[in-house]
């Protein structure tokens, strides 16, 4: 038995719409991501917004589910956001996800993207050379909360590369809606 919302022939528009929308959401999140570095609130907004009022509608996700979704998948990402581990727009694109997937669903794409968003990170560190440098910089990540990042902290930063962590998100909602369709 499929767990998605929308699964099964009998598929209503109101679903046709919320996944058409995380799909265009997705697509532009990714292009975005890969362009500018950023995923804006223009692509994020009406994602949520979707998926929050789907739930007043019949045939729509169940306005609980789709609360509970936004709520978990904005608080777990929030929680590295708050460490400086990752951007705004990552956190409100996972949040929009939640809402479009809802509860219990999004939880399956939170752990599909913390597993490609740690690969990445390997990936990244490898192929820069600094994988124990990055290594003790996340540990110490831990220890303190998000500060103002200086010219000094970017710097290295930039030496030790970045994660786009928007397509680590983006294939963890692919992967699971794919699976639970």
């Amino acid at each position: 038995m499929n767990d998605f919302p929308m699964a099964g022939p009998g598929v209503d528009i109101i679903q046709l719409i919320t996944l058409c929308t995380l799909f265009m959401m997705l697509t532009a999140a990714c292009y975005t991501e890969l362009k500018e570095n950023r995923i804006p609130n223009w692509i994020t907004i009406p994602g949520l917004l979707v998926g929050l009022l789907g739930g007043y509608l019949p045939g729509g996700l169940p306005l609980g589910s789709a609360v509970l979704g936004f709520l978990a998948a904005f608080f777990f990402l929030f929680i590295f956001y708050m460490f400086g581990g990752m951007g705004g727009g990552d956190v409100k694109l996972m949040a929009a996800v939640g809402a479009l997937q809802g509860y219990p669903v999004v939880m399956t794409t939170l752990v599909y993207t913390a597993f490609i968003g740690g690969a990445m990170a390997i990936w990244v560190l490898i192929c820069n050379r600094n994988f124990w440098h990055g290594f003790i910089q996340s540990v110490a990540m831990l220890f303190r909360l998000h500060k103002p990042k200086s010219e000094q902290t970017e710097v290295a930063e930039a030496k030790m590369g970045t994660v786009p962590y928007g397509i680590a998100i983006i294939a963890g909602a692919l992967l699971t809606t794919y699976f639970t369709l």
